[in-house]
């Protein structure tokens, strides 16, 4: 049984996400929904909301593509910031 606190659990679900994104790859939500754990209710994508927030600062984002009629996730890094 786990006994870590939801905030640290989540956290380690998002840093499994990234790991997995890194490659810069499209990848299915069924993909990063398998970071989440058999019995996780976490739904991906508030993660991948709380992730934008942290990876955007640094040049980087999450971008939804849609490749063979599915929606797909791709890490991706920002040419300039336009802010």
């Amino acid at each position: 049984m786990n006994d870590a606190p939801p905030y640290v659990i989540e956290e380690r679900v998002r840093k499994q996400m990234l790991e997995i994104l890194k490659d810069g790859k499209a990848h299915t939500k069924q993909e990063l929904h398998a970071c989440c754990g058999p019995s996780s209710i976490s739904i991906v994508s508030d993660h991948i909301s709380q992730m934008r927030k942290k990876l955007n600062p640094a040049g980087q984002n999450i971008i939804c593509v849609l490749k063979n009629r599915r929606i797909m996730y791709q890490q991706i890094r920002l040419l300039a910031n336009w802010d």
